[in-house]
């Protein structure tokens, strides 16, 4: 009888002690991990420029302006290349600047189509 009284509140600790706790996985920042040339978007200023911008960033962080899409091309495919090495939170580019755009509509040239 005393070992199934036991088991019992054993038992109960168990379940009770399990109840309620709630396992936040801790995200990894995104300089931390490998990056995908699709995790950017290009926009064209309205001074013809081109500005990257990566999806984990805040809305109002961009990179640029570049002259030209192979510009564009170049600083994605760094980025890509030094996320792999796992070196992008020590590696500074002479090319990359960043900015914040207040107003996308005012900055940003209007899609056509």
């Amino acid at each position: 009888m005393e070992d199934k009284i036991a088991a019992f509140v054993k038992k109960k600790r168990v379940i009770k002690g399990n109840q309620g706790v709630e396992i936040k996985e801790k995200k990894i920042p995104w300089y931390l991990k490998p990056i995908l040339k699709e995790s950017f978007s290009v926009k064209e200023g309205k001074d013809d420029m081109l500005y990257v911008h990566h999806e984990e960033w805040s809305p109002r962080v961009w990179i640029g302006g570049y002259k030209t899409k192979k510009d564009v091309e170049k600083i994605i495919n760094s980025y890509v290349t030094e996320s792999l090495k796992g070196t992008l939170q020590n590696k500074t580019v002479d090319s990359i600047h960043s900015l914040i755009v207040e107003d996308e509509k005012s900055f940003f040239k209007k899609r056509q189509g």
